[in-house]
């Protein structure tokens, strides 16, 4: 895509464009000005009065279709509450076939998981600080800026008003003199100085959606331990809708938690080595998307076994040495009893007759 010149600089000094990188949230140029954001291509609506849809598409970059964002959108004769009328009609002079204004649009855009900002009586330094931060601009004003008179209507007893040649653009840049704007009817790049902006931005109570260009992420629903070998743990996790990269916490439980990581990583797998014998270890995993936004976090425990003490062995008493030459009887001798034995009976001799 071609960037016109901002030849009204060239004086100052100032860089012919900068370049702001979308998905850096937060993301302010070191000047006020010229800002223009990347990548948010130049789509025709696709039907005569879904220029608001078309615009919001576009600040998706084109993610989220027209169609999807209609079809989300309820109708109403009330444009703060619905799409007003035919999105194939013409609007003429009744305006009965008409449009959409901001809320509508915001909700529909929080079905698919974009974050919007509505903006009613806004100001010229409230959208370039959002263009500062890289989230472009929807904002509603007159076809070509053209003069118009706004009409009060009613519907349901409730009262709003109705602009004719009622339009809406993606605003993706401006410098001190003029605005950068993605317009669905012509899908061009167009450029309009800020005192003709406001005063057709003005005849619709300066109202804008100021559009985050990529999705909140889903969050971790899945976390596990893998295969744990202490001292080493893994986790691992599925990558959800919108994530690309995680923020962990790693903390470890005792007398008191106590912080151990805490770092953003692209990848779904996260290994720590060091764990100690009874102690838990808890994975807390945030997803994070390219804009900055961050999902609510998911935590696993892992707990380690305790150590086991060491069995203190028994002493194991020394055999009594054996001296050479004698045996080492295995039981004490019996006594056997000797018997009695009579005297011999004394016989005295006699003589012979």
């Amino acid at each position: 895509m071609k960037v016109p010149r901002f030849s009204r600089l060239r004086w100052l000094g100032i860089p012919v464009l900068a370049l702001v990188a979308s998905g850096l949230p937060g993301y302010i140029p070191a000047q006020a000005g010229p800002v223009f954001l990347p990548g948010f291509p130049l789509l025709r609506q696709q039907r005569p009065l879904t220029c608001e849809a078309s615009a919001a598409s576009m600040g998706t970059r084109a993610r989220i279709g027209e169609s999807r964002l209609m079809a989300m959108m309820s109708r109403n004769p009330n444009p703060n509450l619905g799409f007003r009328g035919n999105p194939d009609g013409f609007q003429g002079q009744t305006l009965v076939d008409y449009g959409v204004y901001a809320k509508p649009l915001h909700q529909a855009l929080l079905r698919f998981g974009y974050q919007s900002d509505v903006i009613d009586y806004g100001s010229d330094w409230l959208l370039r600080s959002y263009l500062n931060r890289g989230w472009p601009v929807v904002a509603w004003m007159t076809y070509q800026l053209q003069h118009a008179v706004p009409r009060l209507a009613e519907a349901n007893g409730v009262q709003f008003f109705l602009v004719p040649h009622e339009h809406a653009i993606l605003i993706v840049g401006y410098d001190n003199a003029s605005i950068l704007a993605n317009d669905p009817w012509t899908a061009q790049l167009v450029r309009y100085g800020w005192k003709s902006f406001n005063r057709s931005w003005g005849l619709f109570g300066n109202m804008a959606l100021a559009l985050q260009p990529c999705a909140a992420p889903q969050p971790v629903i899945d976390l596990r331990v893998l295969r744990p070998t202490p001292p080493e743990v893994t986790w691992v996790w599925k990558r959800p809708i919108g994530a690309v990269r995680f923020r962990l916490t790693l903390t470890a439980s005792g007398s008191r938690h106590r912080l151990l990581y805490l770092a953003n990583q692209t990848d779904n797998r996260f290994t720590y080595v060091g764990t100690r014998p009874g102690k838990g270890y808890l994975l807390s995993v945030a997803s994070v998307s390219g804009c900055g936004s961050v999902a609510p976090g998911y935590g696993a425990w892992y707990w380690t076994s305790p150590a086991t003490p060491t069995p203190t062995p028994s002493p194991t008493p020394s055999p009594t040495p054996l001296v050479e030459g004698t045996v080492s009887p295995t039981s004490a001798p019996t006594e056997i009893p000797t018997a009695a034995v009579p005297p011999a009976a004394s016989i005295t001799p006699t003589s012979n007759p």
